[in-house]
């Protein structure tokens, strides 16, 4: 019963999430579910040391360690037609996509009538930071959302890397325990949970990607250390500044170690130290490998960060090259935002 409990208190606070959009309901709700919370976060903490962690991924990375010819695929999560995408999507360009991480083909998207963006394409390498401006409305936040999978599209392919090969993302949400290591995604509007302290969330985070409680609570300080917040550890996260809650709204998103980071306009709201202080940040995860997409409305804050940048505008991605060489579209976004 108690695993029950716990998986049904996991559904419950995504579902909480997702749905609840009025702060006041939110705090509300919040506040009466608050115990049951904490009861199972610290259930959650280990009482002895397991003999073994993480099986699983030790063996993946001795697999990953040899030089197989063939792709590196399970066939009954991924399914079979996996490895035909696999081997024909390296077949038509193994050099070019050898780095690739992210592949987007011809992507749409629409709400009703509105079409809002329309035949995208867009690669991007491991490692990279890429940039995405444009106009409020013009469909940024929508557009990650799709990427990630929050978002249903309407037409296009979504390709991530996934060891050799680069797979449909349809696909790739089957293979679960890939797929929760994959993707990070810290949103415009903080996902946190208020009441909740610092250390608290982190370790939530960590449990609904589906860490080791041990595993967590090494990474926590480390996180803590990362984003300047080990003295407020076990502070409510609604006493936080709005620049510490950005804070710790990406390190939730980063407890898993994802290959590939998205954030959604993270200098939002924020005063120019705290902007400093989030690009500062940027630039650190980018040294540890790790690939980031962000939205900005801020051109200079972009051109300090990314090694690419991208313009969303009038329903189509206008490459870098395009906005350095065009200095009064460059006003133009900049006026609009």
């Amino acid at each position: 019963n108690k695993g029950k409990s716990k998986s049904k208190l996991k559904k419950n606070y995504v579902l909480f999430s997702k749905k609840i959009k009025d702060v006041e309901l939110q705090s509300k709700l919040e506040f009466k579910l608050l115990p049951e919370l904490r009861e199972w976060i610290q259930n959650l903490t280990f009482t002895k040391v397991e003999k073994k962690i993480r099986e699983e991924e030790n063996l993946t990375k001795k697999v990953e360690q040899k030089n197989y010819p063939e792709p590196i695929v399970n066939p009954e999560l991924i399914g079979n037609v996996a490895v035909n995408v696999a081997r024909e999507n390296n077949q038509n360009n193994p050099v070019k996509e050898k780095n690739i991480i992210l592949k987007v083909e011809n992507l749409s998207k629409r709400f009703g009538d509105e079409l809002l963006f329309k035949d995208l394409n867009l690669e991007v390498s491991a490692g990279e930071v890429i940039g995405i401006i444009g106009e409020n409305g013009s469909g940024k936040t929508t557009l990650l959302k799709v990427l990630v999978g929050f978002l249903n599209k309407d037409k296009g392919n979504i390709c991530y890397r996934f060891n050799q090969n680069l797979l449909p993302l349809e696909l790739l949400r089957k293979e679960k325990s890939y797929f929760h290591k994959l993707i990070g995604f810290s949103t415009q509007d903080c996902s946190f949970y208020p009441n909740l302290t610092v250390r608290e969330n982190l370790f939530f985070c960590g449990a609904l990607n589906n860490l080791k409680s041990e595993e967590i609570t090494f990474k926590i300080n480390d996180l803590l250390n990362f984003i300047n917040l080990l003295n407020k550890k076990n502070e409510p996260a609604i006493t936080l500044s709005s620049g510490m809650q950005k804070r710790l709204d990406i390190a939730c998103s980063l407890i898993h170690e994802p290959k590939i980071l998205f954030l959604d306009e993270p200098t939002a709201y924020l005063d120019s130290e705290n902007r400093k202080f989030v690009l500062k940040l940027i630039k650190l995860i980018k040294k540890q490998g790790i690939t980031v997409i962000l939205t900005s409305n801020f051109w200079e804050e972009l051109k300090e960060v990314c090694d690419k940048v991208y313009q969303l505008k009038d329903k189509a991605l206008l490459e870098d090259k395009a906005l350095l060489e065009d200095e009064a579209l460059l006003g133009a976004v900049l006026l609009n935002a």
